[in-house]
């Protein structure tokens, strides 16, 4: 993946969150940690294919120094973060399957009622129990 500038300013810009989410999402409430990663817009139009770059670009980050998979909340919460900068609206869905006898909770981030980046999770059998969207509150 070839970056731009703008790529590298966004990556420098969402490192410090790599750093400090793993922290963050055990000692905040996760409505006051979503509401404080909300950034007000800056722009005032859509733009879909850098929208789905910056997605792309919190999943890398997100993964970055770690021998396992990057946490599905904190990519979540980076890509959040930056896409609600862009005008995007993003939504951060929390949802749960089944396994058998194990209960597994996923976080992922949407788009238009689409998930970015990754295959919708409704898909994989997880069922939405809360969201958060930008501008607004939890809703059940």
């Amino acid at each position: 993946m070839k970056l731009s500038r703008e790529d590298v300013v966004l990556i420098a810009r969402m490192m410090p969150w790599r750093i400090v989410l793993p922290i963050a999402k055990r000692v905040v409430s996760l409505s006051r940690l979503v509401s404080f990663m909300e950034l007000p817009r800056r722009s005032s139009a859509r733009q879909p294919f850098r929208e789905k770059r910056v997605a792309s670009l919190a999943h890398r980050v997100s993964g970055l120094g770690s021998r396992s998979p990057a946490n599905c909340l904190e990519r979540s919460l980076l890509a959040y973060r930056f896409l609600s900068e862009m005008g995007a609206a993003p939504r951060l869905v929390l949802g749960v399957r089944k396994e058998g006898e194990k209960v597994e909770g996923h976080a992922w981030v949407e788009v238009d009622g689409r998930a970015v980046v990754e295959q919708p999770p409704q898909e994989l059998g997880y069922a939405p129990t809360t969201s958060f969207a930008a501008g607004a509150s939890a809703t059940s």
